[in-house]
C-alpha cells in the first residue's frame, strides 16, 4: 500500500491558520480491462430461386384413386401379361387414360409406369389400377383376398 495526500484541512481561528495535512492509505487495485464479446452474426435465411423443372410448384399435383389387382388370369381377361406383352411386376399400373409408358409419381408409393389397360372405369385421369405381386408361397385365394382387402386408396401424385 502507498500513502498519498488526498485531503487537506484548514483550521480558521484567531491564530494564524494552521494547515494540517492528512495522509490516507489508498489501496491500488489492478486495472481490469473488460473486453466486449465479439458480435455473433445470426444466420439469415436467404431466398433461393430455382429454375428446376422438378420443383413442387411446377408439378400438376392431383389426387388419384387407386385400386389394386393381381396377376391371376381371372382378373386379367385370362392373361398373366400386360397390354404391352410384359410379365406383370411391381411398379406397373393400368390406365386407359394415359399412354402406355407414361410415368406417374404417387406420394408414399414411388414412381409407376402405365403398362396395362383396365376396365371402363379407368378412362379417368385420376383413376389407376396398381399391380400388387404375389408373396412367396401365397395361395391364389390368399393372394386375391389380400389384394382385394387393400380396397380403394386416395393418394396425391403427378404425371411426369
Amino acid at each position: 500500500m502507498e500513502s498519498l495526500p488526498v485531503a487537506e484541512t484548514i483550521l480558521v481561528g484567531t491564530k494564524e491558520p494552521v494547515v494540517v495535512k492528512k495522509t490516507v492509505a489508498v489501496e491500488k487495485k489492478p486495472v481490469v480491462k473488460v473486453r466486449k464479446a465479439p458480435e455473433v452474426k445470426k444466420p439469415v435465411a436467404k431466398k433461393v430461386s430455382t429454375t428446376d423443372t422438378d420443383s413442387d410448384s411446377d408439378k400438376n399435383w392431383k389426387t388419384f384413386t387407386l385400386s389394386f389387382y393381381t396377376n391371376l388370369p381371372s382378373e386379367n381377361g385370362g392373361y398373366t401379361i400386360t397390354a404391352t406383352g410384359e410379365s406383370l411386376r411391381y411398379g406397373m399400373v393400368a390406365s386407359n387414360y394415359y399412354s402406355l409408358g407414361k410415368k406417374i409419381y404417387l406420394s408414399g408409393w414411388g414412381t409407376f409406369t402405365v403398362k396395362d389397360r383396365g376396365g371402363s372405369n379407368f378412362y379417368s385421369s385420376t383413376r389407376l389400377d396398381v399391380f400388387i405381386p404375389r408373396r412367396s408361397g401365397e395361395s391364389n385365394s390368399t393372394y386375391l383376398a389380400r389384394v382385394n382387402n387393400m380396397g380403394l386408396k386416395k393418394v396425391k401424385g403427378y404425371v411426369k
